[in-house]
């Protein structure tokens, strides 16, 4: 997201649509899983991106998308050992997120 962070002299934070993006993404994670408790150990994830024009790095989406389950799925994103992500063109937008444990 070129939009994510922003930056008021040696300081970094993230932009008001952000916030919101991350609120958003809180709530469905809590909708999904009611009572989820972050996973602790090594993980496997795979990302598929439907989107409805080919615009944007797909890798910007990523951290994004990974720094918002943060405290949510899992406790911090380094847990991600292996990681692949798709975009696919499709007339309805959407993220779907896979995560296993590993081992």
């Amino acid at each position: 997201m070129n939009h994510y962070w922003a930056a008021r002299g040696r300081r970094r934070f993230l932009t008001k649509r952000a916030r919101k993006w991350k609120r958003l993404v809180a709530d469905e994670v809590r909708r999904q899983l009611p009572g989820h408790k972050p996973l602790k150990g090594r993980l496997k994830v795979r990302v598929l991106l439907c989107v409805k024009y080919r615009r944007g790095d797909v890798d910007n989406r990523l951290k994004a998308i990974l720094d918002a389950f943060n405290g949510l799925v899992w406790v911090d994103d380094r847990q991600v050992d292996f990681l692949s992500i798709e975009r696919r063109l499709e007339p309805v937008e959407r993220v779907i997120v896979e995560v296993w444990e590993l081992g």
